[in-house]
């Protein structure tokens, strides 16, 4: 357990600290831990254990992304073959910002502030054995609303494109909408627009990735 080897804790808090997933606090409300998994590509996903903290929270609504019932259910004519283009955000939690009313319900064990390079919390000084309490500043993958919230962003982000709009989005349970020009979905972190021409599919996609960078969501290439 790294809060049993406090220097080792050290580091992996202000490799946090410095890719902007945390801030100090002198206390919080609910404590969460950390883990981390594998992927397919080498790296390591961090997941934080928020289950003490999900029981301060209410469940969020459904949300309906499109399955493999839905891309089912699309039409199309016959001959063109389906183009697809797509996006997707870049580690999408953990770019986006936890409102600073709700970090103190995700605070991880506490650290002395030597150990971390804290010398003050809201400007009041901070001697360099006390503790301080690391708390999340975006959002937490582990979190129950977490995956609405980014879900609901994503959606309303890809809204603000000319074209795009619920109207030609695939959403499981629902008629799939037409390929022409396209429909596009949204899968959490992931744009997708299908249509049996290439340009459409492209354009929305270049143009989902300027909004969702503009609004300080970094992506991949399309």
């Amino acid at each position: 357990v790294l809060r049993n080897r406090p220097r080792v804790y050290a580091r992996f808090l202000r490799r946090c600290r410095d890719a902007g997933l945390l801030e100090y606090r002198r206390s919080c409300r609910k404590k969460v831990g950390a883990f981390a998994v594998w992927k397919k590509n080498g790296e390591q996903r961090l997941v934080i254990d928020a289950r003490i903290a999900n029981c301060s929270f209410e469940d969020s609504d459904a949300v309906h992304p499109a399955t493999g019932q839905s891309f089912g259910a699309i039409e199309a004519e016959e001959g063109p073959p389906i183009w697809v283009g797509g996006v997707d955000i870049a580690v999408a939690f953990y770019a986006m910002e936890l409102p600073a009313e709700l970090r103190e319900y995700f605070g991880m064990e506490q650290i002395r502030a030597n150990l971390v390079g804290v010398t003050e919390i809201d400007g009041v000084a901070v001697g360099p054995r006390q503790l301080v309490t690391p708390v999340l500043c975006v959002l937490p993958m582990g979190w129950t609303l977490a995956l609405w919230v980014c879900q609901r962003l994503h959606e309303i982000i890809a809204d603000r494109v000319p074209g795009i709009s619920r109207t030609n989005a695939l959403i499981d349970r629902r008629p799939a909408p037409c390929l022409q020009p396209y429909l596009h979905t949204e899968y959490v972190d992931n744009f997708v627009a299908l249509s049996q021409k290439g340009g459409p599919v492209l354009k929305a996609a270049t143009d989902v990735k300027d909004e969702l960078t503009a609004a300080g969501l970094p992506c991949h290439e399309v």
